[in-house]
């Protein structure tokens, strides 16, 4: 998971580009998103919050489940 590269604002975690998640953690994640708020840049495409992301990949999204088969 690590491979997936935070982009930051103002000096802090801000955004990750959906398209650098690999599969099947993109699919994974894109499920968990259903609902949330998802901005989209003009250069990176779809992207997520830092903090979904690790919260997601630390298992403690509320909620919502976190990655499977991390093999």
């Amino acid at each position: 998971m690590a491979a997936v590269q935070v982009h930051m604002r103002d000096g802090r975690a801000y955004l990750i580009a959906i398209q650098d998640i690999p599969e099947p953690w993109r699919l994974q994640f894109e499920n968990a998103l259903h609902g949330s708020a998802c901005p989209v840049s003009p250069i990176l495409g779809k992207c997520a919050f830092a903090w979904d992301w690790v919260a997601w990949v630390n298992g403690n999204w509320v909620g919502r489940g976190g990655p499977m088969d991390l093999t």
